[in-house]
């Protein structure tokens, strides 16, 4: 078979630690494969890496019994996202640290979704996105997302759901709302 009944192959000169230059045929899927694996190999090498993944990417929960403001779930224990649909809270656990959200956007109150692939709260309606600890991040200016109080009580993380606290009104409850584990 002649290189021109193969499009997609390409001869490439190759030079040998010897100094002679050897001819090597290189298919479009090799090349891709090995231009991916250096790319990937050079961010790792730089500390350039896209956000970690969450181990448990995310889930539905549904709350345990608790007060009537206050919503308790099970104390997670890796990184991920818990949605309570009906209460509508966003339980995130990232870096060993715990937060509840509001998922409705800050902005107009469209309900959050989470991306996986790029590890972000996201309004449809707005393309605003953010970070997994709530800070707005791209897309339409808005706050960050409001975050709700909570606590670690038996393995449980209790959220008090009567009031959301918005980071530009509330900055330094919003910033206490956090549980390290």
């Amino acid at each position: 078979m002649t290189d021109t009944a193969r499009p997609e192959l390409e001869t490439v000169a190759v030079t040998e630690a010897a100094g002679h230059v050897c001819p090597r045929l290189v298919d479009r899927r090799s090349f891709l494969r090995d231009a991916s694996i250096t790319v990937g190999a050079a961010l790792l090498a730089g500390g350039l890496v896209p956000n970690q993944t969450f181990a448990n990417g995310i889930a539905s929960i549904a709350a345990l019994p608790a007060g009537a403001q206050e919503r308790a779930y099970a104390l997670p224990t890796a990184d991920g996202v818990w949605v309570d649909a009906d209460n509508r809270v966003a339980l995130v656990r990232v870096d060993r640290q715990i937060f509840a959200f509001s998922l409705e956007c800050p902005h107009r109150g469209r309900v959050l979704e989470w991306t996986d692939a790029e590890n972000r709260f996201y309004c449809s309606k707005h393309k605003a996105r953010f970070i997994a600890n709530g800070q707005h991040a791209s897309g339409r200016r808005t706050p960050d997302l409001d975050r709700f109080a909570l606590r670690v009580q038996q393995n449980r993380v209790v959220v008090s759901v009567d009031r959301v606290l918005a980071s530009d009104t509330m900055p330094a409850e919003w910033a206490r709302a956090v549980v390290r584990v």
